[in-house]
Parts: structure tokens; C-alpha cells; sequence
């Protein structure tokens, strides 16, 4: 089972243990209210009414999220229609260049710090983790696939609010990280390549990074390109998924917008009146006949009547 994974520290920060996305077989799992959730707790540590610039937002973390995941289903669906062993090579390619030892060392401390659930509630330890597997792929294959798309994140302008979920100075400087992502695309130039609307066909990696390079700075845009150019291999598997997350992010959008745009106040009843252009109505002056007129009615309807007799006309 893939995962969306989030650094140590950030969890710890802000006291969240739950699972925000995975991916297993071919299906992604995505929860919405555990975005809210983590987003209100984001929000409650970094005292955003003291410090709006550093709100998140939920729509925005599970966009994010979904792009993660549909690059995990990417990668699945490359494996099995072009090149099953494409991680697994991966790994042997990678201890030619840097040593077995020493990409140990980067596969470990990588799940030290950024765990799956079932490191987060003690179920195993990230040694016992990596050295298991599941659906017949080994643990180390998935670490590596992961640590590809962390390094995909920090390089994606559209997820910078987030970048302390997936912070990786600390991990570049204790082990070999910058030496081995900077081998990716030599690695992935000696694999199948696939033909992709809007990526080169010399472009090792492309087809994992081509949303965040053709949209850098939005994350609504980069989810219509994964509904564009990942369509080939994805098919209609994410639509649901993609259409509402689309429509989250509108929502939102619209929602921060009348924030800081809000609607002119309406003027009273009084205040139009006195700003309206004509002169304010008033009863016309009453002639001599019509002031007749009316003081016979006032008599007529006063006067007395008698038994039996009709009243006055």
C-alpha cells in the first residue's frame, strides 16, 4: 500500500496521526474530512488570525494529496503495461552508484522521517517495514517510488504552502538523497520510455512531472492536466476524484475571495430616499370645493337618525 506521507515532524507539530490518502492496487482511497481536520490543526498552531499568511487551506491539501496519489497510479500503471521491474531495478541501478550501504542508509532514514501509519501507531518499526512487502513488492522498492515523488514536491511551485509536510533538507544532509535524485533521470533514460501528449520522448521521468511543469503555480490547473495527459494510462479511474477536488478548490477560491471582497454595504430606506433625484412626494393643497366637499361628507355621516327612518344619503 502506497501512501501520502507526511515529515515526522510536521506530524508531531501538529498532533495528527491519521491517514490523508492511499493508494492500493488500483484504487485511491481519499479522505476530505481528515484534510479539514489536519488543516484546522495547521491553522490553530500557527495562530493564523495573528498570522493569515501562513493559513492553509483544506481544498488545497487534498488537491495535493490527489496529485500524489495519481502519480503513485502512474507509476502502477507503467509497471504493469511497460516495465514491471522499473523499482526494482531501480534499486539495484542506485547501489552501483552509491553503494548498497549508503542506500540503506537513505531508504531508512527516509521511512524514519517520513513513517507510514503503521510506524506512527507502533505496529512496526521502520527496519521491520523495509524489510517486508506487499502484493509481492518489496518494501524498499515502494521507499524508493516514494522518495521519488518527495522529490517531486519540492520541486513543485504549486506546493510550497505546504513544503513542511515534505521538508528535505535534513534528509539531504545525512545520507546520499542529492546524489541519488539527482540520478533519477539517468535511471529512468535506460527504461521503456511512453508516448504522452506534452512530454518529450527523450524526457526521462517526464510523464511524473509534466503536470507540475506545464501548470507550476496552480494546483486546479495541474489536476486538468492529469485529466488531459495522464488520461492514456489512467483512463477514467480518478475522474470522481478529480472532479471534486476541481470543484473544492473553485469553492474555495470563491470563498477567499468574497473574504477579502466583501459586498458594499446597502444603503436604508431613508438614505435612498434622500439620494434619490426627484423631490420627495407630499399631498397636493386642497382647493375651497374639495375642502367643502369634505366637511358636508363629515355632516352627513354625523347627523342622527330616527327609528324608521332611512339614514341620510
Amino acid at each position: 500500500m502506497m501512501e501520502f506521507h507526511i515529515a515526522r515532524k510536521a506530524r508531531e507539530r501538529y498532533q495528527f496521526a491519521e491517514l490523508l490518502f492511499s493508494f492500493t492496487g488500483n484504487v485511491v482511497f481519499a479522505d476530505m474530512a481528515a484534510c479539514r481536520e489536519f488543516a484546522y490543526r495547521m491553522n490553530k498552531v500557527r495562530d493564523v488570525e495573528k498570522h493569515p499568511e501562513q493559513a492553509v487551506h483544506a481544498g488545497k491539501l487534498f488537491a495535493m494529496g490527489l496529485i500524489d496519489e495519481a502519480s503513485h497510479l502512474l507509476m502502477a500503471r507503467y509497471r504493469e503495461q511497460f516495465d514491471p521491474a522499473v523499482m526494482t531495478g531501480a534499486l539495484d541501478f542506485f547501489s552501483a552508484q552509491v553503494s548498497a550501504e549508503a542506500l540503506d542508509k537513505l531508504l531508512l532514514t527516509f521511512v524514519e522521517q517520513f513513517p507510514g501509519i503503521s510506524i506512527i501507531r507502533g505496529i512496526e518499526t521502520p527496519r521491520q517495514w523495509l524489510a517486508g512487502e506487499s502484493d509481492g513488492t518489496p518494501h524498499r522498492a515502494a521507499a524508493l517510488e516514494e522518495l521519488l515523488l518527495l522529490w517531486t514536491a519540492n520541486r513543485n511551485q504549486a506546493f510550497q504552502p505546504f513544503e513542511e509536510l515534505f521538508e528535505e533538507k535534513t534528509l539531504a544532509e545525512k545520507t546520499v538523497y542529492r546524489q541519488v535524485t539527482r540520478q533519477f533521470p539517468d535511471y529512468f533514460a535506460t527504461r521503456p520510455l511512453i508516448s504522452l501528449t506534452g512530454v518529450k520522448a527523450d524526457e526521462s521521468a517526464g510523464f511524473v512531472t509534466c503536470a507540475s511543469r506545464g501548470a507550476p503555480g496552480s494546483l486546479a490547473d495541474q489536476l486538468a492536466l492529469i485529466r488531459k495527459l495522464w488520461k492514456p494510462l489512467l483512463g477514467d479511474s480518478l475522474e470522481h476524484l478529480l472532479t471534486i477536488s476541481t470543484g473544492i478548490l473553485h469553492e474555495e477560491e470563491l470563498a477567499i475571495w468574497r473574504q477579502f471582497n466583501p459586498p458594499a454595504p446597502r444603503p436604508s430606506v431613508a438614505a435612498r430616499a434622500a439620494n434619490s433625484s426627484g423631490p420627495a412626494w407630499s399631498a397636493p393643497p386642497r382647493s375651497r370645493s374639495s375642502e367643502w366637499a369634505i366637511r358636508l361628507a363629515s355632516t352627513r355621516s354625523s347627523a342622527p337618525t330616527r327609528p324608521g327612518c332611512p339614514p341620510p344619503c
